[in-house]
């Protein structure tokens, strides 16, 4: 079951991404689904919150283009690059959107796409697929076990930049993205167990300053943020201008963490771009455990450093943006 309200949001509009000189691939990503799956019927989302079932019944205006692209069956997307890939984010298909309120979806095994949707969608049923959008947030119903196997695929996720706006782009666990654009959330995604997270550009995240949020005055955005959870792989992204906390951020504060990959991506910003320990509030969780971080490329621009690591995470054949290595700080 989809359900609609009314809601606010809206989509992005990226800057164009620097080129970098270690680019070596092109992927382009194209989807041409029409409208959204409801188990075995067909849901067109219009707008102010209208759907139809069925035969397709529900709003019939023609669909508009996201700012900065053109209403046209060419595949959209922006292309940006990792350590040595290039890959498209966002919708593939911008000229099949419609607009629609905010969704909830409580259908296992339903298909949502070609959708511009003015607010969160909110998943709290297994096996959800979520491709071809644009929304301010895709969040799940429950933090921790009770929903699985989420896709998001070719989608922009725009937090909006509020003042007021302390969600984050994507969470929690058990789910796959793939050629996201995420921005002007809190945090660009939460990764708590049982993720994959690839070819996606985070960036931009809301930073917000004041006491009320975070200890120093400012808000602590991360591009991903792990606080638990197991089997957890961020491969081929970009990471970059996330506020004064990490592009890749994994503390054992809430749970233990075990088996992460961290390869292939481009990581820049940050007080430090990557910052793997133990927790220092909760260290009965233990270090993260079983951590593997190669073939990143780091940009210049942090505030503390690179890379904080935690003793026994292994870290090799990582280079900054000159192809120089990168030095490392060991929390101890």
């Amino acid at each position: 079951m989809i359900t609609l309200s009314d809601g606010a949001g809206g989509p992005a509009q990226p800057p164009a991404p620097p080129n970098h000189r270690r680019r070596v691939a092109l992927i382009l990503v194209v989807v041409g689904v029409v409208a959204v799956a409801v188990g075995g019927a067909f849901v067109v989302a219009g707008g102010s919150g209208d759907s139809g079932s069925g035969s397709g019944a529900g709003s019939t205006a023609a669909p508009t283009s996201s700012p900065g692209t053109s209403a046209s069956s060419s595949p959209g997307g922006q292309t940006v690059e990792a350590a040595t890939t290039s890959f498209s984010v966002g919708p593939t298909r911008p000229d099949l959107l419609k607009d629609s309120g905010p969704i909830t979806v409580t259908e296992a095994g339903t298909v949502i796409s070609n959708v511009r949707v003015n607010g969160t969608i909110t998943i709290a049923a297994d096996n959800v697929t979520v491709r071809n959008f644009v929304a301010g947030n895709v969040v799940q119903s429950t933090k921790g076990a009770g929903v699985r196997n989420t896709v998001l695929e070719n989608g922009t996720i725009n937090g909006g930049n509020s003042t007021t706006n302390t969600t984050d782009g994507v969470a929690w666990s058990n789910y796959t993205a793939r050629n996201l654009d995420i921005s002007k959330s809190f945090d660009g995604m939460k990764a708590f167990g049982n993720v994959t997270i690839e070819n996606c550009w985070i960036h931009d995240l809301n930073m917000l300053r004041g006491d009320q949020y975070g200890a120093g005055g400012y808000s602590h955005n991360d591009g991903i943020q792990t606080s638990a959870g197991t089997n957890i792989t961020i491969r081929d992204n970009r990471i970059e201008r996330p506020g004064a906390n990490s592009a890749i951020f994994i503390d054992s504060d809430q749970g233990r963490i075990d088996d992460v990959q961290i390869t292939g991506n481009y990581l820049d910003g940050g007080g430090y771009t990557l910052y793997v320990v133990q927790s220092r509030s909760a260290p009965q969780n233990g270090s993260p455990a079983n951590v593997t971080v190669q073939g990143n490329v780091f940009g210049k621009n942090h505030n503390n450093g690179p890379v904080t690591l935690a003793p026994g995470v292994t870290f090799r054949d990582n280079v900054d943006s000159a192809d120089q290595p990168v030095p490392m700080h060991v929390d101890d």
